[in-house]
């Protein structure tokens, strides 16, 4: 934890440690600028064993990839905070942060890495689950199940379109699979009939698992319980947090900021990397973003030198 205060003024700050904002931090450091590493501690993939598609840590955790990333970078003038930015206000060629816990901080530039959220079904036992068998991403958790019995857990705020389209994907890991919406109105997915898929409408009251995580069953509110050995949740994410907000940053419908060449939102001053930038980024496209915005920061305070 940094005992840096607001009399310091960081080259840049970047608000997020996972593997967007590491990375960040790892290409400005490397380029000599003073960096702070802002993080909450809560990222989205916490409850994960294993992760996977990141080339050369294809199976470790993240919170292996986090430790070995935070070692390498001690050798850089990288700073630390533990704790939560909830408020940022622009100046005069800075913006001035303050955490949760009332500490404040200054930077030149910012880099967004918050990540973002899942609205997950309020479900007994899928939490329990969650990061071992149950998943949002088969492109993360899929080849472990490849090929077993699925559920297709519906959540709020889905449509049919999205739902099929969901489905259809999934069908590259798995052809044995069953949708079960709960009782939401998602609308007519009669089609995925065609596909080999079935449908059940009635209410979850359970994931049933065998104490470890491992996924055995669903539970019907008729108490039928459904053999199934994964779950994947067909769920939209949501941006973490109301920063692009305070700084005024254009945004697309669903909240993320719309980024431009080297990661720079629509404020030349503040950049986005990682799922803070796109709900569709891996661990390993997260890392590329992280590295992009970085390299996008510092060129903004080469050019800011130069006048």
């Amino acid at each position: 934890m940094s005992n840096e205060t607001m009399d310091d003024t960081f080259d840049c700050i970047i608000i997020g440690g996972g593997v967007a904002g590491l990375s960040a931090a790892l290409i400005l450091g490397r380029a000599r600028r003073r960096v702070l590493v802002i993080d909450s501690g809560s990222p989205i993939n916490q409850p994960v064993e294993h992760s996977h598609g990141f080339l050369t840590r294809d199976g470790s955790s993240p919170a292996e990839i986090r430790s070995i990333s935070i070692e390498q970078l001690a050798q850089y003038d990288v700073t630390f905070h533990d704790g939560e930015v909830v408020t940022v206000v622009e100046g005069d060629g800075e913006f001035s942060l303050t955490c949760a816990d009332g500490v404040q901080f200054v930077g030149e530039r910012i880099i967004l890495a918050t990540g973002m959220t899942l609205d997950l079904p309020q479900i007994e036992g899928l939490r329990e689950t969650w990061g071992i068998s149950s998943a949002n991403c088969p492109y993360c958790h899929g080849w472990e199940v490849r090929d077993e019995p699925w559920a297709v857990v519906v959540g709020s705020g889905m449509d049919a379109a999205t739902v099929t389209h969901y489905v259809t994907l999934l069908r590259t890991w798995t052809n044995d699979l069953t949708v079960f919406t709960s009782g939401a109105a998602v609308g007519d997915v009669s089609g995925l009939a065609a596909l080999g898929v079935g449908v059940r409408t009635e209410k979850i009251t359970r994931i049933e698992h065998d104490g470890s995580g491992n996924v055995t069953g669903v539970t019907l509110a008729s108490g039928e319980i459904v053999a199934r050995s994964a779950v994947f949740v067909a769920v939209m994410p949501s941006y973490r947090g109301d920063l692009p907000v305070q700084l005024a940053l254009d945004t697309d419908a669903g909240g993320w900021p719309l980024v431009g060449l080297w990661s720079v939102t629509s404020n030349s001053r503040v950049f986005a990397a990682g799922n803070a930038a796109t709900p569709f980024a891996n661990l390993i496209v997260s890392a590329g973003d992280g590295a992009k915005a970085a390299v996008g920061a510092n060129t903004s305070l080469v050019l800011a030198s130069q006048h």
